[in-house]
């Protein structure tokens, strides 16, 4: 398992008793939201790295743990939010009050039905996968007394399982559409262009890395170029489900949806209607 070793914190040790995993300290870490946030901008050499990842266990990983000993330690689960549309309307009386509305939101609209069960029904298990692939994940930081050049490392893999690896490349293409309309303020009075021109971190900034993060995950997951636009649109539909997540997450304690939750909303259905045109027009590629 040496391509999963170099992408995470190192082990040290893990007592079953308590339940305890100490791992390395990776010495003034940020997460990526945490980096880009820092920086303002959003660096190609980034980008790569996080493609370089990705492609990497996703090729090198699942044909050693297919039919190994440690297959039965995964449950091969698809995604929660993949289902969200079958649940029944108990499940939202647990939610906080702004979920319980997004929810309403998602199962009022028929095209997410269908393309929530399109999704699921589609799913592979073809890959290990994280399961929750998202730039809160990915740590940055500088090793060796090299302050110019940040290594990344992948943390928090409790959700880890075989499972379909579109999901986590549609995971890092969705942080930076999230991390665009999250930066957009609220205004009433504002039309749709205005508010994209208000976005504290433009969408245009980020493209040339959703380029190279791309473009570099093909190069070394050694994807056909025959088979490549074919994989680029359906890991941009999941990417638009996972953002239905996101969503969620930055709803978990609120009590009214936010102007925010329903711009990842309103791009999630947009671009699973039409992938292709979130292709060309989000995403640049």
């Amino acid at each position: 398992m040496a391509p999963l070793s170099t992408l995470m914190p190192k082990y040290y040790l893990y007592d079953p008793s308590r339940h305890i995993l100490i791992t390395e300290l990776l010495a003034e870490g940020e997460n990526l939201s945490e980096y880009h946030r820092r920086l303002n901008a959003f660096p190609v050499e980034v980008a790569e790295k996080l493609g370089r990842a990705l492609g990497t266990y996703h090729r090198q990983t699942v044909s050693k743990l297919a039919d190994g000993p440690q297959k039965s330690v995964f449950s091969k689960q698809v995604p929660w939010i993949l289902s969200i549309n079958q649940q029944s309307g108990n499940l939202f009386q647990a939610l906080s009050a702004a979920n319980s509305q997004l929810f309403n939101i998602v199962r009022s609209y028929p095209e997410f039905d269908q393309a929530l069960d399109e999704l699921r029904s589609q799913w592979r298990f073809d890959s290990l996968i994280h399961g929750d692939m998202k730039w809160d994940n990915c740590v940055t930081y500088f090793e060796n007394g090299n302050d110019k050049d940040p290594s990344v490392k992948i943390v928090d893999w409790e959700l880890a399982d075989i499972g379909d690896a579109r999901w986590d490349v549609g995971a890092i293409l969705q942080s930076y559409l999230s991390f665009w309309l999250l930066s957009i303020p609220a205004n009433a009075e504002a039309t749709a262009m205005q508010l994209v021109e208000m976005a504290q971190f433009p969408l245009e900034k980020m493209q040339p890395a959703i380029r190279v993060f791309w473009q570099t995950y093909l190069e070394t997951h050694k994807v056909d170029s025959a088979d490549a636009a074919e994989l680029l649109e359906s890991c941009v539909k999941y990417a638009a489900a996972r953002m239905i997540q996101t969503a969620y997450e930055y709803m978990q304690y609120s009590s009214q949806i936010s102007a925010n939750a329903l711009y990842l909303l309103q791009v999630s259905l947009n671009t699973l209607k039409d992938p292709k045109e979130a292709i060309r027009d989000l995403l640049a590629l």
